[in-house]
């Protein structure tokens, strides 16, 4: 039971960070949002939840490709989502992925 409590304090934790910064991050600097990003990646990694660690990871790579913060609304969003999902399957981490690709792109 304690193990099970400590992984939804853990989701908690992660999804008050991605909410807050998806109410900041037009407001950030690209660096300063790259951080905050990192961290929840590499929590998202220890904590083996997977499709969010890989929808951070791809984050990180878009706002190293664009000048600006705009392109975080929609990996935040599917990253939101991606904080209850437990399934690690390379599969369900690819329909985020495209989730995100459909918001930003339109494809």
């Amino acid at each position: 039971m304690a193990g099970s409590d400590t992984r939804a304090q853990v989701k908690a934790e992660l999804a008050y960070r991605i909410a807050i910064l998806a109410g900041s991050a037009t407001r950030m600097t690209t660096g300063r949002l790259a951080c905050e990003v990192d961290g929840i990646r590499r929590d998202a990694r220890a904590s083996d939840l997977v499709a969010l660690a890989a929808l951070a990871s791809g984050l990180e790579r878009a706002l190293g490709r664009t000048l600006g913060t705009t392109i975080a609304l929609p990996y935040l969003e599917a990253m939101s989502g991606a904080v209850d999902c437990d399934d690690a399957a390379p599969g369900v981490t690819q329909r985020w992925l495209a989730s995100v690709g459909v918001r930003t792109y339109g494809y």
